[in-house]
């Protein structure tokens, strides 16, 4: 048999033979193992990712056609072993003739569940030296070699000859290369399949069979080998020792990674371990690869620190070191964060190109050196592989891929920074002496004295001045760091620093930042210019209503100041309640250059609140403000906004107005800071923190390059100046930060986005001063989800029920309109009345009582029972233009959780069509009405909606008696929604669609079977819009129902008829409202036999499918009626019995309720008896006087009645003329009083 070592010195694909002379391609094996390792054919390299079938990946536009389910499936198999080859055959025809797409078919094949994988029925690939490629079920074993034995028997089922078999183990490579080119021209030609059986042997290799087919890869140019069948483990495969893998020497293992520098080296040296083992082009040794980046006793894998690679273009999982089963030749691109919702692809896409040696990330994983699933933070770094090759037809393709690692910080002495130098607090810019400044002549803790307070200001003021040179204003930040630094030598509880600006704005305060940009009172500030020798009238002036008188006190006074002087002063406090106030001034010109008034320094002066004054904002409002931060897309733009706001400031180059924006971007109530979203500023020289609106005195004017995320140990400095660096536009980041949200300081996971700003000011003298800063904010996704939560408040079940209830009742007036043609001239309905003489008024016999006043009308009767049509053709003419209105009233109610909701919908509709003899086109425009409540839970209250919309809708007649129909719809309104005592108005859509069929499907006549069939489908959306804490919302419906009719007369010898009828009805409710799934079947039976007056009829329905396996729908009616006389005399008779629910129409009564629960509703197990007996008596031989007795018999209640018509005589068959009717009733109810009721009736044709 033959080694595994066997293409290690030689392989099959060195000696340039061809493999198949009918393709007379030549064997190349560097674009066979590229083909295997990475997709390199056809979309592959092109992008963009198409989500496909079972959640795999493929490239949008690569691929016409995906893999479909098989004849015969993985489960089928299960079920029937003999249809294992007709399955395997389907997929290797799908794959072969699909090839780009391999690794989306691979990916499908790895689908638990789906059709190519149940039980122990899946698929392995091989490569054609007998190595395990892609393994559904288990790909920890994928790479490894098959024991020479199994796959002897494999190579036998597809025909390879027993020579070729037993030369492949020859330790002559040149006999073992021979054998392999033979067995490559074998399979590649004829591509063969057959089953294949090992018994096993006593050495302990378990049985095997299966079984196989192989096809030939174009795009590889080797033959690929799969099998199914075959429960492949860990001992058909030869031992990891028999194995010679080449792990490489790389300076840096894995059990080396402890920090971000050694996990940068380690991915780096995978990097070329891997272009190194591409560019000897052995397909072996490549293979061997998998196995020793996954061997946890090798350099490439050690406890939690692995190895992964991700195809770039394809978002699949190439190789994972760790867990290769649950991520291997799977989607990549759907592992979200669960900490973050970030998806992980994206972040490790975004890290390696951040710069070509690649770049870190952070993000939580499970971590496999525990037990359990958890996600917990991870660090990681990852870079982009190009590679280029050529393949076998000359040319040179490219393929991306990326490789990675990462190390969890839990297991790693987070705390120790990386590099001692970001430990300073306060580091020096570049080029600076700094001595005297860090060691003063006096420090604030030996300033207690006024002298000694005036050397102290004075020295500080001095050594600022001295740093601040022509060009780096910056030099002052790090001035104000150092008189920041609670452990340096200018800081003590009782003496520090305050900058003033000489309008009298605080600049840096060092003990308190939150009260940096604020106003000093004016005579706390009076009393300070006082001090510094400013004279009382320009102080004076200072305040003055004039802005000439108050603007020329302003400059003398920094023409003052500009004599840096320096003074004690003090206040004594006031009636006002303003404290008092002492310490010692001094002034100091900022550079030339700058173009900047002078900066007053005071000290041994404890500053507080109550020493400011309270200030009115004027605030610019962006397009995004910081209350309007809820995900990565609104966070850019909020940033995006602020950068431009601050380079307008900064390009003033005015301290004060610096300053000022300080102020409105602290401001809790301004556009710039809401809740937990803030902004911040970095200054990129000094790397310190020039405004941060979250925390301003715990970071502001310090060191923002010690600052760590202590959940992964990074430096929040490095992580946020990658992120800005990533692009013009800035990038996102995601790290631990404190919520200033709550009044902990615990750390929370944090989404951030950062972008650089740059600008640079002119000055008077034709000089530029650079300005290099970082802008940057986030939001906490605990907070957003926190506010999300505080908006549950929806309309969204009422809304969508309420746009449901007007789509139906568009699509029923509409299918009355396509059911008649309509008569020339106008038609015009009021409240169920026909107000024309164009047809008999024996249908207006409540016309009379109505106007008596004897019958009340409703508006709700009024909306429902009134319309007008006016048509000018005739009802023969080629096509007709017809005008039309017509109103519709609905209810509904319904039930979400614990809500229960109910609403009453009115519509208005106009509208107009064109009718040809078989079509119909045309277009309505309605106005609804809608109000109702809910109850029962959060979002309890009134609603109210008006929504105007516009249908268009068509038909076509496929014959005289079948037709087809199309309407849709857009409607637009506001909804006025009322809980407990608040009140919103969002605006609101709704889109609607409804196609349609109806009619006779065959038509039997009198003697033959006719069918009638009825199906439709009716998808509706609405939405809300947000309105203060009422969230925006968006609801769907999607209804289907279809239902058949069949029935066929029977003539018989008596002269009577028989009447057999079945029907058929199924409906299917999804989406955001009711849902359900039924089928009803109902029968029915008639005899009628003209003769004798005689008729019956027997009609039963029952529901055989519902969601609710308890729930029964079950009707049965019997009715029998006898009129023997040819004319309306003489006696008459009618009884009915019916049990149950409703059978009239019982196709209908599953498929007309609005939903499934109203079926639920209508469904009743009582029974109702109704009998009526007439008599027809003969009155001076021109009138019938007809009284009758009426019955009705109910568990519930008793009805009588006694009635009389009276008539002109007649046979059944004439119109009567006129009729006077009188019907007196009696009602009795079991848990009510009984009620009476008199009608009277008048009847007219004319």
């Amino acid at each position: 048999m033959f080694k595994s070592t066997a293409l290690q010195n030689q392989s099959y694909f060195d000696s340039g033979r061809q493999c198949s002379p009918a393709r007379g391609l030549r064997h190349n094996l560097l674009p066979v193992l590229l083909y295997l390792l990475l997709p390199i054919s056809g979309g592959f390299v092109q992008g963009a990712v198409a989500q496909s079938m079972y959640g795999c990946p493929a490239p949008a536009g690569g691929f016409p056609e995906e893999v479909t389910d098989p004849p015969a499936t993985a489960q089928d198999v299960e079920r029937d072993r003999n249809r294992l080859k007709d399955f395997l055959l389907y997929y290797v025809e799908q794959v072969s003739e699909g090839e780009a797409d391999t690794w989306h078919t691979a990916c499908i094949a790895r689908t638990e569940n789906g059709p190519y994988y149940s039980g122990s029925t899946y698929l392995i690939s091989l490569t054609v030296d007998g190595r395990v490629w892609v393994h559904a079920k288990d790909m920890s074993l994928s790479a490894r070699q098959l024991n020479p034995q199994v796959y002897a028997a494999i190579l036998s089922g597809l025909g390879v000859s027993a020579d070729d078999i037993r030369s492949l183990g020859s330790a002559n490579p040149a006999d073992a290369s021979q054998a392999l080119n033979s067995i490559v021209a074998r399979l590649s030609a004829e591509e063969p399949d057959g089953p294949f059986s090992f018994g096993g042997d006593q050495s302990g290799i378990p049985a095997a069979s299966g079984h196989a087919a192989a096809y030939y890869s174009v795009g590889g140019g080797s033959p690929i080998i799969i099998l199914t069948g075959f429960d492949l483990t860990e001992a058909h495969l030869i031992g990891l020792v028999d194995e010679n893998v080449d792990y490489g020497n790389p300076s840096i293992e894995a059990k080396d990674v402890v920090d971000r520098e050694t996990l940068k080296e380690f991915v780096t040296e995978a990097v070329d371990y891997l272009r190194t083992l591409l560019e000897r082009g052995n397909l072996t040794n490549l293979s061997q690869a998998r196995i020793a980046m996954r061997d946890p006793n090798g350099p490439w894998r050690h406890d939690s620190v692995y190895l992964y690679v991700y195809d770039s273009s394809s978002e699949q999982t190439l190789f994972h070191g760790a867990f290769p089963n649950r991520f291997e030749v799977l989607n990549t691109g759907i592992t979200e964060d669960v900490a973050t919702g970030e998806l992980v692809w994206t972040l490790v896409e975004e890290a390696a190109a951040r710069r070509p040696e690649g770049g870190f990330l952070s993000y939580h994983f499970d971590n496999p050196s525990d037990d359990s699933d958890e996600a917990v933070p991870k660090t990681g770094y990852a870079i982009e592989v190009d590679v280029t090759t050529r393949r076998n037809d000359g040319t040179i393709t490219p393929v991306k891929f990326i490789v990675g690692s990462g190390f969890y910080p839990e297991g790693v002495d987070a705390a120790e920074p990386t590099d001692p130098g970001q430990a300073i607090a306060c580091p020096a810019p570049e080029g600076l002496n700094v001595d005297t400044l860090r060691n003063p002549t006096i420090t604030a803790q030996e300033a207690t004295t006024p002298q000694g307070l005036r050397q102290f200001i004075v020295y500080y003021r001095d050594e600022a001045k001295k740093l601040e040179d022509a060009r780096m204003e910056r030099d002052s930040v790090y001035t104000a760091c150092i008189a920041r630094d609670k452990e340096g030598p200018y800081y003590s509880d009782s003496v520090y620093t305050v900058s003033l600006t000489v309008d009298g704005g605080v600049l840096v305060h060092a003990k308190d930042m939150s009260l940096s940009a604020r106003q000093l009172n004016p005579q706390i500030y009076a009393a300070i210019l006082a001090g510094l020798g400013v004279s009382a009238d320009n102080i004076a002036n200072l305040g003055s209503s004039d802005p000439a008188v108050a603007g020329s006190a302003l400059g003398a006074v920094a023409a003052k100041l500009s004599e840096e002087p320096d003074g004690a002063f003090s206040f004594d406090g006031g009636q006002s309640g303003i404290p008092a106030a002492s310490g010692h001034a001094a002034v100091y010109n900022t550079s030339e250059a700058l173009d900047s008034p002078p900066i007053i320094l005071i000290a041994g002066f404890d500053l507080t609140e109550a020493h400011l004054t309270n200030e009115e904002i004027d605030h610019e409002t962006p397009s995004i403000e910081a209350k309007d931060v809820v995900d990565r897309d609104t966070l850019k733009k909020f940033v995006t906004a602020a950068v431009g706001y601050m380079r307008k400031v900064l390009e003033t180059g005015d301290p004060r107005a610096q300053s000022r924006a300080r102020l409105e971007l602290r401001d809790p109530n301004g556009p710039w800071n809401h809740s937990s979203i803030y902004l911040y500023v970095y200054d990129k020289v000094t790397q310190q923190t020039v405004l941060h609106g979250g925390f301003p005195d715990r970071f502001e004017f310090r060191n923002a390059g010690i600052s760590r995320d202590v959940v992964t140990g990074e430096l929040v400095w490095d992580l946020v100046t990658e992120a800005a660096a990533r692009s013009p536009e800035g990038g996102f980041l995601s790290y631990h930060f404190d919520n200033p949200n709550d009044n902990s300081d615990d750390v929370v996971p944090k989404v951030g986005y950062a972008r650089e700003l740059e600008v640079s000011v002119t000055q008077s003298d034709g000089r530029t001063f650079a300005y290099e800063f970082i802008l940057g904010s986030g939001f906490y996704p605990e907070d957003v989800a926190a506010a999300e939560q505080a908006k549950l408040l929806s309309p969204k079940a009422w809304h969508v029920r309420f746009g449901r209830t007007v789509s139906q009742q568009v699509v029923d007036a509409l299918q009355d309109r396509f059911a008649t043609r309509p008569q020339a001239g106008l038609q015009l309905t009021v409240a169920g009345e026909r107000l024309n003489g164009t047809t008999p008024l024996e249908e207006n016999q409540e016309a009379l009582s109505k106007a008596l006043g004897f019958e009340t009308i409703t508006p709700q009767q009024l909306a429902q029972e009134s319309s007008f049509s006016f048509t000018a053709s005739e009802h023969d003419a080629p096509a007709q233009l017809s005008f039309w209105g017509t109103g519709a009233f609905s209810s509904f109610s319904g039930s979400e959780d614990s809500l229960s909701l109910d609403g009453d919908v009115t519509t208005a509709m106009i509208g107009a069509d064109w009718r040809g003899p078989r079509w119909q086109a045309g277009a309505a425009l309605t106005q609804s009405w809608g109000s109702g409540s809910s109850d029962g839970g959060q979002d309890d209250g009134d609603i109210t909606a008006n929504m105007t919309g516009v249908f268009p809708y068509g038909h076509y007649g496929l014959t005289p008696r079948l037709g087809i129909w199309a309407i849709a719809g857009y409607g637009w309104g506001e909804l006025s929604f009322k809980p407990d005592g608040a009140e919103y108005n969002p605006s609101t859509t709704m889109t609607m669609a409804a196609v349609g069929k109806e009619g006779v499907l065959l038509d039997g006549g009198a003697t033959g079977l006719t069918l009638s069939t009825r199906a439709d489908m009716l998808m509706v959306k609405t939405t809300s819009g947000e309105d203060k804490d009422l969230a925006s919302s968006e609801g769907n419906i999607f209804r289907t129902r279809a239902g058949l009719e069949a029935a066929r007369p029977v003539s018989l010898a008596s002269g009577a008829s028989l009447v057999p009828s079945l029907t058929l009805g199924v409906r299917h409710d999804t989406g955001n409202a009711e849902t359900g799934f039924g089928m009803d079947l109902g029968a029915g039976l008639s005899w009628t036999a003209p003769e004798s007056g005689i008729s019956g009829e027997l009609k039963g329905r029952t529901l055989l499918i519902h969601e609710d396996d308890d729930f029964q729908d079950l009707g049965l009616a019997i009715s029998f009626s006898w009129n023997p006389g040819p004319s309306n005399l003489g006696p008459s008779l009618s009884m009915r019995h019916s049990m149950g629910a409703t059978v009239t129409g019982s196709m209908d009564a599953l498929l007309n309720p609005a939903t499934m629960e109203l079926l639920d509703t209508a469904s009743s197990s009582s029974q109702q008896f109704e009998t009526q007996l007439a008599y027809g008596l003969a009155i001076s031989d021109r009138f019938t006087l007809t009284p009758a007795l009426g019955l009705t018999l109910a568990p519930d209640k008793k009805r009588y009645s006694l009635s009389g018509r009276l008539q002109p005589y007649s046979h059944q068959d004439q119109a009567d003329g006129w009729e006077l009717s009188l019907d007196v009733q009696r009602q009795e109810r079991r848990s009510a009083t009984s009620d009476h009721s008199v009608k009277l009736g008048v009847s007219l044709s004319f």
